[in-house]
């Protein structure tokens, strides 16, 4: 137990019969991403140290379960993609600071979001680049999520 509370972890553990959680896994790794997400995912891929593709439609699918209730049924869908679009955008930050230490190539992703949701025709290795430093495959692929998103 944690404090009072009994451990969160193991609450869930023993809410999953086995056959429950192999269902879930399956429909989760059967689950296909929308398209415009789906390059995104695949592009991610071939960075090293990748996460694998089945975090990604985990994501996906289980954002509908955290969309808040007053958010319109037609709506659902598109707040699924762009919540996953920003855990990988979010992801992409995480991973340069804690595997890599690269906080020259962190700076130059997160001046894309200070940058407004729109770069206007900017080129986008520019707008971050401020030394040689920087990865500039990263942050072209960075800026592609935030665009999309």
């Amino acid at each position: 137990t944690i404090g009072a509370i009994e451990d969160p972890a193991a609450t869930v553990v023993a809410s999953i019969d086995g056959d429950r959680a192999a269902a879930l896994l399956e429909s989760i790794a059967d689950h296909e991403l929308p398209p415009a997400l789906g390059d995104l995912v695949s592009e991610y891929q071939s960075f090293e140290a990748a996460r694998p593709a089945f975090i990604w439609k985990w994501v996906h699918h289980l954002a509908p379960a955290n969309t808040m209730p007053f958010v319109d049924e037609i709506h659902h869908e598109r707040v699924a993609t762009n919540k996953t679009m920003l855990v990988l955008f979010v992801t992409i930050l995480d991973d340069l600071l804690e595997q890599y230490r690269d906080y020259e190539t962190f700076d130059a992703i997160a001046s894309l979001a200070r940058a407004g949701d729109r770069l206007d025709g900017e080129d986008v290795v520019a707008v971050g680049a401020r030394s040689d430093a920087v990865d500039d495959g990263y942050v072209a692929f960075a800026a592609r999520v935030w665009e999309t998103l």
